[in-house]
């Protein structure tokens, strides 16, 4: 039985392409994902990672958090 992950995808600003890779992150990693959640890098600060396992990010974060950040590009490839 695989246990799913939440994560938390992180993006600039841009909602377009925040939507275009959480569709392939759905479409890629059905049956691994339990939730996704999206925020910018702005909301990022206070957006609470309790039930989060991984971060997705199109954009570097340069400070601590408490679960893993995986840096991705706009696009799965």
């Amino acid at each position: 039985m695989i246990e799913k992950k939440s994560i938390l995808l992180v993006c600039s600003s841009g909602k377009a392409s925040s939507q275009m890779l959480l569709f392939q992150l759905k479409r890629e990693f059905v049956d691994y994902l339990n939730d996704i959640f999206i925020c910018n890098v702005y909301e990022l600060e206070t957006f609470d990672l309790i039930h989060i396992d991984y971060i997705f990010s199109t954009v570097s974060i340069l400070t601590h958090k408490s679960v893993p950040i995986i840096e991705v590009h706009d696009f799965l490839e």
